[in-house]
């Protein structure tokens, strides 16, 4: 979420609650049906992962649409593509550090992606 979880939770806790959850609900629907896989929740943000670069945006399109319907969400979503490793449950690499980079730079609503994808 664009403004932090913390800043929610102090502002009004439920609705912080109730946009984590719709959040979480509106990712899973999205990346399984898209084929993609959600390797980890960090807090209020996730890492996914798919097949496809076109199903990876299609994807996260998808996502932004329906956060922009009541009760409103804002997220930035960065798409990069690269290697990342596993290594006991602690998901890493240069995919994962460019992503996240990626998601820094976009504003709230948008899909940001790298020229290549």
């Amino acid at each position: 979420m664009t403004e932090s979880y913390t800043a929610l939770m102090q502002q009004n806790e439920q609705s912080a609650k109730d946009k984590r959850r719709r959040l979480k609900e509106v990712l899973e629907t999205s990346v399984s049906a898209y084929n993609g896989k959600i390797l980890q929740y960090y807090g209020d943000d996730a890492l996914s992962i798919f097949n496809s670069a076109i199903d990876g945006v299609n994807c996260a399109v998808e996502i932004q649409q329906t956060l922009q319907q009541e009760p409103k969400v804002e997220v930035r979503i960065g798409i990069h593509t690269g290697d990342i490793s596993i290594e006991d449950e602690t998901i890493y690499g240069d995919g994962v550090n460019l992503a996240s980079r990626i998601e820094s730079l976009a504003v709230p609503g948008s899909v940001l992606f790298q020229k290549s994808v």
